[in-house]
């Protein structure tokens, strides 16, 4: 099965890394709070809507399913 790939509004595609979890959490990088995603939207997010822990991706039966982890900004 394919990686799943994060597209921004504006085209830009980012792989995501091998997980053997299969999760992946997408939010924004914020090293004093030791917050690291695995995809880093921080460089695409010039408006600061993204959360650090805003999202993740699961690998579920076969099926990846997207989770909102916030309800600040919301996702789309």
């Amino acid at each position: 099965m394919a990686l799943p790939k994060f597209v921004t509004a504006s085209g830009v595609a980012i792989s995501f890394a091998p997980n053997a979890a299969g999760i992946w959490l997408i939010g924004r990088e914020d090293a004093q709070s030791g917050i690291h995603p695995d995809v880093d939207l921080t460089p695409y997010d010039t408006e600061q809507t993204v959360s650090r822990r805003h999202a993740q991706i699961s690998l579920m039966n076969g099926q990846y399913m997207l989770t909102s982890l916030t309800t600040t900004n919301w996702t789309k």
